[in-house]
């Protein structure tokens, strides 16, 4: 459930980050080679950090969103001895935007990057399916920023962005769109599948880092269908390509 349960995994994890922080590039999941600097990120056991959110939905309606973010086991069909980074909530805005975040450190100061996303998820929405939850209208965005992208209420208490995400099938300054969610399932009685979504590579992403040489990380999905969406992030795989 959101609840505590949420503000308690957002503070463990929000002291995870610090810690990275401290470490930077020593971390044991990245690497450097000749295309760049490799995070790689696999959630089977633990969550590296990663701090999930939500956004376009009324400020205190978290129950009757039905917002969740955990660090749970796979689907049994899927490998339940492994765990991932699950998000789930109910569409009830038309709108809904459910992410994940998470701050890079040890890149260069003030230097522009190319980045390329990686991302691995287990979703069950099937990709012909229409109507409530069908997948064409959940959209899968990845970007960067050098704040940290948080939702902020606007004047009537709606919860927004802080960074240019863009909305539903169009991408923004800060976020750009891989994808979609949808899978190969019955309509009628759908199954969680493995699917493997990357950057467009005629269209990089490129940010700046601040002056530490640190940069935010955004991945969410935004959904343009009523009904609840369930999904599960089991790995993430970002580039950073110095701009040449």
């Amino acid at each position: 459930m959101l609840r505590v349960k949420l503000f308690h995994k957002w503070f463990i994890s929000s002291l995870i980050v610090v810690s990275t922080a401290l470490v930077g590039c020593n971390d044991s999941n990245d690497s450097e080679n000749d295309e760049g600097i490799v995070f790689s990120f696999d959630f089977s056991n633990e969550t590296h950090g990663w701090v999930g959110g939500f956004a376009d939905y009324p400020q205190g309606e978290e129950d009757f969103f039905e917002l969740i973010f955990d660090h749970r086991e796979l689907p049994e069909n899927l490998d339940p001895s492994r765990k991932a980074l699950f998000l789930s909530g109910n569409n009830r805005s038309d709108d809904l935007f459910m992410f994940l975040k998470r701050q890079i450190t040890g890149l260069e100061p003030d230097t522009a990057y190319l980045v390329d996303f990686e991302i691995e998820i287990a979703s069950e929405a099937g990709k012909d399916c229409s109507g409530i939850g069908g997948s064409p209208a959940i959209t899968l965005k990845a970007g960067a920023s050098i704040i940290e992208p948080v939702a902020e209420p606007d004047d009537n208490g709606f919860l927004m962005m802080n960074i240019d995400k863009g909305n539903q099938t169009v991408g923004g300054e800060d976020a750009r769109v891989l994808g979609d969610i949808g899978v190969d399932t019955d309509c009628a009685n759908p199954v969680f599948q493995i699917k493997k979504i990357g950057s467009a590579l005629d269209s990089p992403f490129e940010v700046t880092t601040d002056e530490t040489g640190s940069a935010w990380l955004i991945v969410g999905t935004d959904s343009g269908f009523e009904g609840t969406t369930n999904l599960s992030y089991t790995e993430i795989k970002v580039t950073f390509i110095p701009r040449g």
